[in-house]
């Protein structure tokens, strides 16, 4: 079977653009008044958002984080489980079994990541260990995409620089075209 293909966000329109960021707020409140769970960009939406203003070029979804209200990791897997289960319920869920949690709302894929904060006050997000104390992410903060309020981690350029090495440096083409992972458009 084959990998379904995503086109990147370089050969969406604008307006495809602004539906995209019009169905994350919508997909945002889902979580907050639905779920009660807290949603920030996370990922490669925040770091376009933080270096661009706008998506990467190259990216072919949105990168969402939620914050557990859990401490125990055990705990945190439930709560993982059990949102899994509701997404799927609701008919949103793309995949079961991968560590980004992959969604379809909208017609429109995002990525939802799990994080938390521990006892020890350390923010975690999958995949990763610790990413640094609790004020890294908390309180969140407000910032614009396409015209639209969302809440990214208090210290995301410090967030950025643990996860992506020169984050503030965009990718060439080169790049992309000598990396499998990516696929440029014809």
């Amino acid at each position: 079977m084959n990998k379904p293909y995503y086109p990147p966000f370089s050969t969406l329109s604008d307006l495809q653009k602004d539906k995209y960021t019009s169905d994350l707020k919508e997909l945002e409140l889902y979580f907050r008044i639905c779920l009660n769970l807290p949603v920030y960009l996370m990922y490669g939406t925040l770091l376009g958002t933080m270096r661009n203003n706008d998506y990467i070029a190259h990216d072919v979804d949105v990168d969402l984080g939620y914050l557990s209200s859990y401490t125990k990791e055990e705990d945190v897997y439930l709560e993982r489980l059990t949102l899994i289960d509701k997404l799927e319920s609701d008919k949103m869920l793309r995949c079961r079994d991968t560590q980004g949690i992959k969604i379809k709302f909208n017609d429109n894929d995002f990525d939802v990541w799990t994080s938390w904060i521990t006892e020890n006050n350390e923010y975690r997000v999958l995949p990763f260990n610790s990413l640094g104390s609790k004020e890294i992410a908390l309180p969140f903060k407000n910032t614009t995409l396409r015209g639209i309020n969302f809440s990214i981690p208090q210290k995301s350029e410090e967030l950025l620089n643990k996860i992506y090495i020169n984050w503030k440096v965009p990718v060439t083409e080169n790049y992309l075209k000598n990396n499998r992972r990516f696929k440029l458009p014809s």
